[in-house]
């Protein structure tokens, strides 16, 4: 019998070898599951970001009207970090692109449509 099988075959290396295991599979649960919540808590700010600005441009649009929002976009996007907005009508080419963008389940960002 070689020193190897030996060394197999004690308690101590089974019970290291058994807590190694264990060890393992608390740090890879441990880790997946911040790697879940971080995902989904800034999944859930982006949407609660972009549905609050939805809104907010909705109300100017209904208190101002088109020419009011245009020129609070323009506002917002002379801002430092802005945001990329895009105005469109009902007969606008870029309607149908849009549409498969919020209609995609497997679109990695979030769109308020």
């Amino acid at each position: 019998m070689t020193a190897f099988g030996k060394l197999i075959r004690t308690t101590a290396f089974r019970l290291t070898l058994v807590y190694l295991f264990l060890f393992a599979l608390f740090a890879a649960s441990l880790l997946g599951y911040f790697a879940w919540n971080t995902r989904r808590l800034i999944t859930e700010q982006i949407a609660t970001t972009v549905n609050a600005e939805t809104g907010e441009l909705s109300d100017i649009f209904g208190r101002r009207g088109l020419r009011g929002l245009v020129f609070n976009i323009e506002n917002r996007a002379l801002r430092p970090g802005a945001n990329l907005y895009l105005v469109g009508g009902l007969t606008s080419r870029t309607q149908p692109t849009i549409a498969r963008w919020c209609m995609s389940p497997n679109s990695a960002a979030v769109f308020a449509c």
